[in-house]
């Protein structure tokens, strides 16, 4: 079972309670080959709920029971996972960066996992404020993808390539980046990924005043995320809630920021978190409740700085200083 499967699946919670029984009876037989693929499968389920830490902790088995039994396929696979577990999940950024460098260092890495290593590479250097090293970062794993034929590889790292210009503030660019994206996988009817790249090409959108097509695209972003895909689920409601917000409907925008904090909650993605914790802060801050807005950025905050994104920290930062600012201004 692949990870597009797994995708497609509500019923996540089954698949893993049954692949760690098969890890048992695996694990009796001495079945290396299968260990790795069971392992495999339990990281897919972990990724697909946005758990990256459990993600990786699955991949380092697959890995090292893949090697055991040759499995180079596998391997490969499991390292492909791991750079994207590196980007979004809790791994601190310069960590993370020393990771995907490793990868690139080695001579003998495939070139699929080298485009990885460059995709994930890019997002980080965004978050350090790198920006213009992040874009010749994704332009070498894009072109390495459109090299190899992996069309559908190379669409979905327009979802990095639009966070860097949201992060680099060029709504405009992330744009144009995360449509062609989202036409690419449109035009070949792939579904894993779209709900992101939909709710993301919203947002590109709102940060412009364009908030009416937003609303149109977090709507398919919606119908598009699987019942069981936690960052498609939250990407769309954080969509939604911008463009609500930016119409000015912000009783409905309200009830939506809140529940994507909710599922946010409950993974491991800190980005994801912190920026569904700012959309909400946003939402309440139109509504004149500044203090609990305030609380909420300085949650965010601590997620961005727990990561190492020091480019969405400081924008937190400086929305809370200014704020304080405002309030002692107001009281003098």
């Amino acid at each position: 079972m692949t990870l597009e499967v797994v995708a497609g699946s509500a019923e996540t919670d089954r698949i893993e309670v049954e692949t760690r029984a098969a890890v048992d009876v695996f694990e009796r037989a001495g079945e290396e080959r299968m260990l790795a693929k069971a392992w495999e499968l339990l990281a897919a389920v972990a990724w697909f709920s946005c758990r990256a830490q459990q993600t990786e902790d699955a991949l380092e088995h697959a890995i090292r029971h893949a090697q055991a039994a040759d499995d180079a396929r596998t391997v490969a696979q499991s390292l492909n996972l791991m750079l994207g577990a590196t980007l979004f999940g809790p791994t601190p950024v310069p960590q993370a960066i020393r990771r995907c460098e490793d990868v690139l260092a080695d001579a003998g890495v495939q070139r699929r996992i080298a485009a990885s290593a460059l995709r994930a590479l890019g997002g980080l250097r965004a978050m350090e404020g790198r920006f213009d090293d992040a874009r010749d970062a994704l332009r070498g794993g894009r072109a390495i993808l459109e090299d190899l034929g992996l069309r559908v590889a190379a669409a979905q790292i327009s979802e990095t390539e639009g966070i860097v210009e949201l992060l680099a503030g060029d709504p405009e660019a992330a744009e144009y980046a995360l449509r062609f994206g989202y036409e690419r996988l449109e035009e070949i009817g792939e579904r894993f990924n779209f709900a992101d790249l939909a709710a993301l090409l919203a947002g590109a959108l709102s940060a412009q005043g364009h908030n009416e097509e937003a609303l149109r695209l977090a709507t398919t972003a919606a119908q598009a995320a699987a019942p069981d895909d936690r960052s498609g689920q939250i990407h769309w409601r954080v969509a939604r809630a911008r463009a609500l917000a930016g119409l000015g409907r912000l009783e409905e925008a309200n009830p939506l920021a809140r529940e994507a904090v909710r599922i946010a909650e409950t993974t491991d993605f800190l980005d994801v978190h912190g920026d569904a914790l700012a959309t909400l802060a946003e939402v309440l801050r139109a509504h004149s409740r500044r203090r609990e807005a305030d609380e909420l950025l300085r949650a965010a905050l601590e997620l961005y700085e727990r990561k190492g994104n020091v480019v969405s920290a400081a924008r937190s930062r400086a929305a809370l200083e200014s704020r304080e600012g405002n309030a002692s201004g107001m009281n003098n």
